[in-house]
């Protein structure tokens, strides 16, 4: 992001308590690959009670592919929901490290089809 005083700000809206504001500002950070945003992201996926801003949060750290979220993501992986669990597939698959390899081969026997799908295409 070339305007460092644009990241500080969104930076301080993901915690902002609208959870509409917060998605926006999850969404800009993922589009535009920042990575001082990684402790925020991992943060609401631990804290963030609105599933669409853990899903934004998932593909923003799938798109800035930093390694300090591979293992909040494999943990990510035996949630119940089987769209959350394909969120998480998804970002390791793009975050492309090697310890994400047998949590997500284990993810090729998931019940649900799209995690399936999902983890074949993170393999490759």
């Amino acid at each position: 992001m070339g305007d460092r005083r644009a990241a500080d700000a969104l930076l301080e809206v993901l915690e902002d308590d609208d959870s509409r504001i917060r998605e926006h500002a999850i969404r800009a950070m993922g589009n535009f690959s920042e990575w001082r945003a990684v402790d925020a992201l991992l943060r609401i996926l631990e804290k963030e009670k609105d599933k669409k801003n853990r899903q934004w949060a998932m593909w923003a750290l799938g798109k800035i592919g930093d390694a300090r979220a591979v293992e909040p993501l494999i943990g990510i992986l035996s949630d119940l929901d089987s769209y959350t669990r394909a969120d998480a597939v998804r970002a390791l698959g793009e975050i492309r490290d090697v310890r994400a390899v047998d949590a997500l081969g284990k993810c090729l026997e998931d019940p649900d089809e799209y995690v399936r799908s999902e983890a074949k295409k993170a393999l490759r």
